[in-house]
């Protein structure tokens, strides 16, 4: 078994019996972004992206900390739109702001056109995908123009010890850090979050430090 393995097993057992307990006195340390509410029209298919262009996956999240689920997307940084397009057909993709159904020279935050064919891939760049508000994706052609898509973007402040960026400490933020200890960084991982013991580093004393808070052992990082 490796090694990372043999530590999680190990705390598990030590605090098998641990309550994981909603975001309470921990400090705040890392600012970020949930792209959220995303709904897409039938015909349409909108990923949301990483800087590098890879997928980003959803999580299940609470931001308030007040116990209510949410799902989306964790520092999002662009959107990928695709449909099927028809031959001699041009199309205008725009990103409106402030939930804007029809462009104005205020809302629109990204336009790209292209020419139409079988598959229509539409890479959007936000210019202010870090500003809180909401978001629609409308689509033009030569006979019409409608929303294909909208979202939320809500600002978030993770706290120190919520490694996993999921708006709570649980015995999922030390299973995360034992999996960054051995290179196997976890989606949504915050580094600043994880660094509980405060000592510029990210080690196998941080996990330990988050079970004890879950197992209400500490009060705080």
């Amino acid at each position: 078994m490796k090694t990372w393995k043999k530590r999680v097993c190990a705390l598990c057992l030590l605090f098998g019996c641990a309550l994981c307990f909603p975001i309470g006195a921990a400090e705040e340390t890392e600012t970020g972004t949930y792209l959220m509410n995303l709904t897409v029209q039938d015909g349409y298919t909108v990923t949301a992206l990483d800087a590098d262009g890879e997928k980003v996956p959803a999580i299940t999240f609470d931001p308030d900390g007040d116990g209510t689920a949410n799902t989306g997307y964790r520092n999002a940084e662009k959107l990928e739109l695709e449909f099927t397009g028809r031959s001699g057909y041009q199309y205008v993709v725009f990103l409106l702001s402030d939930g804007a159904e029809v462009p104005t020279e205020s809302s629109i935050r990204y336009i790209d056109q292209k020419s139409g064919a079988s598959a229509m891939d539409f890479t959007l760049y936000p210019d202010q995908m870090q500003k809180a508000g909401a978001y629609t994706v409308c689509v033009a052609d030569n006979d019409s123009y409608k929303q294909v898509a909208s979202f939320t973007v809500e600002r978030f402040t993770s706290s120190l010890g919520d490694a996993d960026g999921d708006g709570a400490i649980t015995v999922l933020d030390a299973v995360a850090i034992l999996q960054y200890c051995a290179n196997m960084t976890p989606n949504n991982f915050c580094e600043n979050a994880a660094d509980t013991s405060k000592n510029g580093s990210i080690g196998v004393e941080d996990a330990v430090r988050i079970l004890q808070y879950c197992a209400d052992l500490i009060g705080e990082f």
